[in-house]
């Protein structure tokens, strides 16, 4: 290596290792110093940018335990408000049961009365002045957007019509057809054909077959007096749309034939004054319809009709014969029908009264008005499809009042057997049906174990309904091993929704409203619930809604680091309005028996709060563990990148420092050879 003064390389480079040597020993007692292994960017950018992140986490999750704690102490002054009202109201009720007993006086009464507003007055207390940090609690402002509660109460009374509940008049159906009013003409005796439109005048023992030809399309008939005629028979015309009216007929039939046989389509039978039909067949299984609606009929007017079976009839009384296949469609737009069939000993119906006859089929059966007063004994409907598969489209009831009886079949819907039924709506009607023990053997256990239909819808044995509405009506709908409105035994039923119905519905073995014995069905909805009254009085149970709004703004409690990490708490109105016990008094037996029922809805309401806060406390501590947990995992995370390992940093730090001094030595030493050109020159 050549020697020289004017540059020292050697000296240069071992100045810049002894001062790179020193920056490490620098930053190495900044490390000591602060604790960290990053003080800044320079030190790891990548790793300063994350450990930052961290930090805002950290400090964010700090106040997420905090909003916690201070959420759950909220919550619980309002728990804690709701307990007072509970206490209230448990005391209360022990004032309603003092003063239902009738060793109180009336003046008696009246001292407990005071109590009882003042405790009513307390509850107003405590839940218009329950607040945190000047938050009022209990007064609704925090409840849901709106909600209502059902007030009941039960009377005895008489049952009401369906008049009662809905004043308003109903638009009566009408096909508006006209009544012929002439000619007159008289029919003596026997078989009659009637070829021009008019008036026909059965006279005294007239029997025989009147058949009206096509040409004739306005007839009514008529008798001279109210003696009863034997053995006649209407025939309509073959192409059908009759306009054929009944006035006052007393009829009694022996052969198995239709009183009136319609043909074709759009048919409309009309019925004035009282009219009475006996069928007294030989034959103990008649198969044909009593009134035979043919491809399709209209029954209405102001009259009535009475039909009465001594024997098991297999075809319908309006509707089809036994066996017949068809989808005629039948509808009844006013009058009044009376209809029996059988004795409780002799036997019952196979085909349904207003329906589908024995293994028959027909298509939809819709009533848009009347008075219906049904018994069956056998296993067909009342109104719906008979037995032995039987099928009757859908079947529709409005502004229509029915009573009905029948045993293992529905009195509204299938038949026994393998019936079939559409769906079934009722709407705006008055129904009592009753499906029990109306046909007996010589057993005692016949006795108890009929009544397998259900009130409405399917029949028992494998029967089966479709959807099932009823709304807006007054319901008496009591079966034994069917439901109520549903399934009969071991049927099925669709879908099943009673919506705005007051009245009686029970079932002895089934549901009440659903499944009977061993049924089926799709779903149910029931709005408002429909309890039994338990007995065989007319019990209703009156409803009234109370709707209570608030104003929608839930309490919010932040629980997370990010803006949709919130718990919204709803606390419904405390106030008595809301807990529903404003008219509750005790100043009367009668009043203080009624409290009761008003205080236990009021109690469940109220526990019912209870409980939803004391959740909403229980998720706030588990929300709390959590946030707890995730700080301190989110802290270990950091300490990881940011805090320095003191034995790892000690050890660099003694290295670069024995560096830095060997550097020292070495660039003295690197000094040192320059003076020895000195040397050199002194020689």
């Amino acid at each position: 290596m050549a020697m020289s003064i004017m540059n020292n390389s050697a000296t240069a480079m071992t100045l810049g290792e002894l001062n790179k040597n020193i920056r490490n020993v620098g930053k190495q007692i900044t490390k000591f110093s602060s604790g960290q292994r990053l003080n800044g960017a320079a030190d790891d950018a990548s790793g300063y940018a994350i450990s930052e992140k961290m930090r805002v986490q950290l400090r964010g999750l700090d106040q997420d335990i905090e909003n916690v704690q201070t959420g759950s102490s909220l919550l619980k002054v309002a728990a804690g408000g709701i307990d007072d009202i509970v206490s209230e109201l448990r005391s209360l009720k022990e004032l309603s049961i003092n003063a239902a007993n009738d060793h109180n006086s009336d003046l008696d009464r009246e001292t407990l009365q005071k109590e009882f507003e003042q405790r009513k007055a307390d509850i107003e207390d405590i839940a218009s002045t329950t607040n945190y940090n000047g938050k009022i609690l209990l007064d609704g402002r925090y409840g849901n957007n709106s909600f209502s509660r059902v007030i009941e109460e039960e009377e005895e009374e008489e049952r009401p019509r369906i008049s009662d509940k809905y004043p308003e008049p109903f638009t009566e159906e009408k096909t508006g057809v006209t009544e012929p009013t002439a000619p007159v003409t008289n029919v003596s005796a026997g078989d009659y054909n009637i070829t021009s439109d008019g008036v026909y005048v059965l006279q005294a023992g007239y029997k025989g077959k009147i058949s009206i030809a096509d040409g004739a399309k306005n007839v009514e008939i008529r008798q001279a007096d109210s003696a009863t005629l034997n053995d006649v028979y209407i025939d309509g015309p073959a192409s059908g749309k009759a306009n054929l009216w009944l006035d006052g007929l007393n009829i009694a039939n022996n052969q198995d034939k239709s009183f009136i046989l319609f043909h074709g389509n759009d048919n409309v039978l009309s019925l004035k004054g009282d009219n009475s039909i006996v069928a007294t067949q030989a034959t103990q299984t008649p198969k044909k319809a009593i009134i035979n609606i043919g491809g399709g009929l209209t029954v209405e007017g102001t009259g009535s009709l009475k039909i009465e079976k001594a024997y098991n009839p297999y075809g319908a009384y309006i509707g089809t014969d036994s066996d017949e296949k068809g989808q005629a469609d039948l509808t009844i737009n006013s009058g009044t029908f009376y209809m029996r069939a059988g004795t409780p000993y002799g036997g019952g119906g196979m085909g349904a009264m207003i329906g589908a006859g024995s293994a028959a089929s027909m298509g939809n059966i819709t009533i848009n008005g009347g008075d219906f007063d049904l018994y069956n004994t056998g296993g067909s409907a009342c109104i719906g499809s008979g037995s032995q598969g039987s099928k009757a489209g859908n079947l529709t009831i409005k502004n229509a009042t029915i009573k009905a009886v029948t045993d293992d079949a529905a009195c509204i819907g299938s038949g026994h057997g393998g019936g079939i039924i559409g769906n079934i709506a009722i709407e705006n009607s008055n129904i009592d049906v009753q499906d029990k023990v109306v046909f007996v053997m010589s057993k005692e256990s016949d006795i108890i174990n009929g009544g397998d239909g259900a009130g409405i819808g399917s029949g028992g044995s494998g029967s089966s309904a479709g959807d099932i509405t009823v709304k807006n009506s007054v319901i008496s709908a009591i079966s034994n091993w069917g439901a109520g409105i549903g399934t009969g035994y071991s049927s099925s039923a669709g879908n099943i929704k009673v919506t705005d119905v007051i009245g009686r519905i029970s079932s002895a073995r089934g549901e009440n409203i659903g499944k009977g014995y061993n049924g089926t069905i799709t779903s149910k909805y029931v709005d408002p619930p429909i309890p039994d009254s338990g007995d065989a009085k007319d019990m209703i149970k009156k409803r009234s809604k109370v709707l209570i709004e608030g104003k929608g703004e839930p309490l919010i409690i932040h629980t997370g680091t990010k803006a949709n990490q919130n718990l919204h708490v709803f606390i419904n109105d405390m106030r008595p309005a809301a807990l529903g016990i404003d008219a509750a008094a005790v100043t009367t037996r009668d009043k203080a028996t009624k409290s009761l029922k008003v205080l236990d809805d009021a109690l469940d309401y109220a526990l019912g709060e209870a409980t939803t806060v004391g959740s909403y406390i229980s998720r706030l501590d588990y929300t709390k563990e959590n946030l707890t947990t995730a700080n301190e995992n989110t802290q270990a995370s950091e300490s990881t990148i940011r805090d320095a390992d003191m034995a790892k940093e000690m050890t660099g730090y003694t290295k670069s420092n024995i560096l830095a001094q060997a550097a020292q030595s070495m660039l003295a030493q690197a000094n040192h050879n320059t003076s020895d050109v000195l040397n050199l020159l002194q020689t």
